[in-house]
């Protein structure tokens, strides 16, 4: 159940960060190895069974067994994921992530001490945590974010999150209210109404995503403020706190973007296939007034996060020493280092999570900066071969996006266009041309 995963930051941006190193011998990393996945696996049943008993020890009735079956299917999905290789075995990211977690630890003696750390291979900066004390991090928030400080800070909300037991008092909440029969009345009542019972039903649903929405807005501001308390007792710089947050808070406005027109006719105008200006041609939308569409739930409302300079200013109002931010400190070279193996997983990452279209656009962009040609072809070649594939099969919009003018770049609308123009054979062709590239 994904829901019961608090994310901190989930945000999904693109934008041209210049690698610092070379990768004409770079492989990405590996999640095929069976060892690691069949010890992890092995370690989370033994947790997950462990923590349920604790459920069955602590609960009694109804509300022993809905948690055990809400969370038993939390459970299974991330033993699915750790089946699939979503979680990576990399040293350089774990050691730091330990330490971070060790020295947290610490300096407050009320964190738990069986606080794990996982790193996920989603390329978007996002940390949550799971109820047995298990925080993921995302590779992708490696990239975005400047330093070891500012990952400090994520970590330190997502023990908060822990240590205030969100996880669980939210799903608690739910039972107690189903319980309780908190809404079986209003249910009953709206059933009994000849005239306007879908309006009134979607009355009833929208107040409870707007209730639960708050419910967890509150949440995210405790955790930033108990997150603050243990990150500004550790050895970390205060300030990087709230840079960590202007930092999301920039990246929240960012749409993929950058991709020049011309790019096009460089990389498909082919021996093999004649580049087709057809291939260009873009839905016409500006008759469309937008200002006109009104949204039946208000994205604002559902929301699990507060805006980031809301948080900030919340921040700013409990620690007054947080009003003066000095510019965030530079990373160390192993922080560096760690940055540049973010950068260059972020594609085999997409390729991997079946984003096939985004992997696409996000190659086209390292080519257009002059980055390693084998490599980011090479993604091509694989990404164009799913595309194919998926369009064969009357699948292709679990991978690529439709154009949606209001919510997108013009350059990547143009890049939606572009994938959506092209035919069955026109996609094997390209597939082919590029897959000649090995890497």
């Amino acid at each position: 159940m994904k829901e019961l995963k608090l994310k901190s930051c989930i945000i999904f941006i693109l934008i041209g960060i210049s690698l610092q190193i070379s990768a004409q011998d770079y492989s990405p990393i590996d999640t095929a190895d069976a060892d690691f996945r069949s010890e992890l696996k092995s370690s989370y049943e033994s947790i997950f069974d462990h923590y349920n008993a604790d459920l069955k020890n602590n609960y009694q009735g109804k509300k022993k067994s809905e948690l055990l079956n809400a969370f038993q299917s939390f459970q299974d999905d991330f033993i699915k994921e750790i089946e699939d290789g979503i979680y990576v075995k990399d040293a350089k990211f774990q050691d730091l992530l330990e330490e971070i977690v060790q020295e947290l630890q610490a300096q407050n003696p009320e964190i738990p001490k069986d606080i794990k750390i996982l790193i996920s291979k989603h390329p978007n900066v996002n940390a949550y945590a799971l109820p047995d004390g298990t925080l993921v991090m995302n590779m992708g928030s490696f990239k975005f974010l400047e330093n070891e400080d500012q990952i400090a800070s994520i970590i330190a909300h997502e023990i908060a999150h822990h240590v205030l037991k969100h996880v669980l008092n939210s799903q608690i909440k739910q039972i107690d209210d189903d319980i309780s029969g908190k809404y079986k009345s209003k249910i009953k009542s709206i059933k009994q109404v000849k005239v306007g019972q879908n309006s009134q039903a979607f009355q009833l649903m929208q107040n409870l995503l707007y209730e639960e929405g708050a419910n967890r807005r509150i949440q995210e501001k405790e955790a930033d403020s108990l997150g603050f308390v243990y990150f500004q007792k550790a050895k970390f710089k205060s300030d990087e706190f709230i840079n960590a947050f202007k930092l999301l808070q920039r990246y929240d406005t960012i749409k993929p973007a950058g991709l020049p027109k011309e790019i096009y006719l460089k990389y498909f105008d082919l021996p093999e296939q004649t580049f087709q200006e057809s291939w260009l041609e873009m839905e016409d939308f500006s008759q469309y007034d937008y200002s006109k569409f009104e949204e039946k739930i208000d994205k604002d409302s559902i929301s699990s996060h507060p805006e980031a300079m809301e948080r900030i200013t919340a921040l700013q109002k409990n620690f007054p020493e947080l009003k003066t931010i000095s510019p965030p400190k530079n990373p160390s070279e192993n922080f560096v280092e760690l940055q540049n193996t973010a950068n260059w997983e972020e594609v085999p990452n997409l390729f991997f999570l079946k984003q096939y279209g985004m992997a696409i656009f996000i190659s086209l962009l390292r080519l257009e900066e002059g980055l390693d040609e084998r490599f980011y072809k090479y993604w091509l070649a694989k990404s164009f071969e799913k595309v194919y594939e998926a369009r064969k099969q009357y699948r292709l919009n679990r991978y690529l996006e439709t154009v949606n003018p209001p919510e997108q770049s013009e350059s990547y609308q143009q890049f939606l266009s572009f994938m959506w123009n092209l035919n069955l054979d026109e996609l094997k062709t390209i597939a082919d041309f590029y897959s000649k590239t090995e890497i």
